[in-house]
């Protein structure tokens, strides 16, 4: 598979990113409080809350956001 890293880091968000959350929010509970969270959904693009994100190179790309945060989740959780 082939990827490649985009920076999110001062480029322009589209207005489809206010709609973009997350439905896998996985939080690595070992080591409290702080907990490592990762959305591990894929989406067509690299969300505007995303700093760091890994695409495929595929018609449409398959990117996944690879920040890491403490606690929350880095994309916004889908609402049930």
């Amino acid at each position: 598979m082939l990827s490649q890293v985009i920076n999110n880091i001062g480029e322009a968000s589209s207005s489809s990113d206010d709609n973009v959350c997350c439905n896998g929010c996985l939080c690595d509970r070992r080591a409290p409080p702080y907990f490592e969270c990762v959305c591990v959904d894929t989406f067509d693009h690299c969300p505007a809350s995303c700093n760091s994100c890994v695409c495929t190179r595929s018609n449409p790309p398959q990117c996944r956001c690879t920040d890491k945060t403490q606690g929350r989740c880095p994309v916004t959780e889908c609402r049930s």
